[in-house]
């Protein structure tokens, strides 16, 4: 075997040899706590942004006269946030184990992993939502 192919073959094992780890780590806190910490930290923060949320939208709700622009866009904006809230809180309700079995910890780790983009992807919808709904609310405070 030449130099180079031996080195990729180390690195290949080496990479295997990471991802199980990562794959075990994940697996004992989900087995431990029933999900992962960032999931579950993910999951109360969407849960304090969802009911501030609707909390906005049934205040907006409680106005008969018409939406001047400003508060339009503040509606709008929270919008958004409520439903990239809601797919993210969907996605991590999936991941997280209904019951304590090694197996079920490894399947969900493993999960976790292959929707870690996903996850960031909609994370970061919501981090721009909730800058779009600070935005709108500074605007309709002026």
């Amino acid at each position: 075997m030449d130099p180079i192919s031996a080195f990729a073959l180390a690195c290949n094992i080496l990479q295997i040899i990471d991802t199980s780890a990562k794959v075990l780590f994940k697996a004992s806190e989900c087995y431990k706590d029933g999900t992962t910490a960032e999931t579950s930290q993910l999951s109360g923060n969407l849960h304090l942004l969802g009911s501030l949320g609707s909390e906005l939208r049934s205040i907006g709700a409680g106005t008969s006269s018409p939406l001047s622009t400003a508060e339009v866009k503040l509606v709008e904006a929270n919008e958004r946030c409520l439903q990239l809230s809601e797919q993210l809180g969907n996605l991590l309700n999936g991941l997280k184990i209904n019951e304590t079995s090694v197996w079920q910890a490894l399947s969900r780790s493993v999960r976790t992993m292959r929707y870690r983009d996903k996850i960031f992807e909609l994370r970061e919808g919501v981090s721009d939502s909730r800058a779009n709904l600070n935005l709108a609310m500074l605007r309709l405070m002026q």
